[in-house]
């Protein structure tokens, strides 16, 4: 146990956050685009290396971190965020500045986390899920997105679609397996982007929509997995969901 708690994590610790750190808000800030991300840590299963490079990297004794069911039942997990980070966990995921999550099974519902305040839209909680893949594109006016499978539109959007079972951004999503194509708009995307997502539920994507009405209020989410970070601030829209099968 005190083997866990200890080791695991970063290497070069002022050399590793920052460069973390650079990646978390690459991602913040362009929407959508998978960036890499330095994964160096080695938490006690079931924390992620991916979420707990950034949990290491964002959390502190002055940012209380909430944990999923499947988080907190971990002594180890508890244990070694508490080791490492100094950062307070808490019961309420309101409370919380950052919320850990390992899978769509586990994640509240959006607005159970804390939206922060108009005078202070910052004080909200930043949501880091664990993810098995995900695919992102940019698209532009004009371009021809190919044949489509069934979509949703959500919020009245008109953008582009992703042919169902094409792989356009190079990424993590495994043969067969079903996701979710968004087209989402928004500030640091230039016209569109498509972001292929294993899991996401169409609970989610209504939650997203009411999420982002709460402008400058509401949550972030980022989506970690297989090396990289994805950022889904509250700017972004989501204008259409489509089911796809990856080859």
């Amino acid at each position: 146990m005190d083997n866990l708690v200890f080791d695991g994590g970063f290497a070069d610790l002022v050399k590793d956050s920052q460069s973390v750190f650079r990646t978390v808000m690459d991602a913040l800030s362009r929407p959508g685009l998978k960036q890499p991300i330095h994964v160096d840590a080695a938490p006690p299963a079931p924390l992620s290396a991916e979420v707990a490079a950034i949990a290491l990297t964002l959390a502190d004794h002055d940012s209380p971190v909430w944990l999923d069911e499947t988080l907190a039942a971990s002594e180890a997990v508890v244990a070694w965020l508490k080791f490492h980070t100094g950062a307070p966990i808490v019961s309420d995921p309101r409370e919380a500045d950052f919320a850990l999550v390992t899978g769509w099974a586990t994640l509240p519902k959006l607005d159970a986390f804390g939206i922060g305040t108009d005078e202070y839209p910052d004080r909200s909680t930043t949501v880091i899920l664990a993810v098995q893949g995900f695919n992102t594109h940019r698209t532009s006016p004009g371009e021809d997105p190919g044949p489509t499978g069934v979509s949703t539109r959500v919020e009245g959007g008109n953008g582009p679609r992703l042919e169902a079972g094409e792989d356009r951004g190079g990424g993590s999503l495994g043969e067969g397996e079903v996701a979710r194509a968004l087209t989402i708009t928004g500030p640091g995307i230039k016209d569109t982007g498509t972001l292929t997502i294993t899991g996401l539920t169409g609970e989610f994507i209504a939650q997203w929509a009411l999420n982002r009405e709460l402008f400058p209020c509401g949550v972030d989410v980022m989506f970690a997995g297989a090396g990289q970070v994805v950022g889904l601030p509250r700017t972004t829209r989501i204008v259409e969901a489509l089911n796809v099968r990856c080859r």
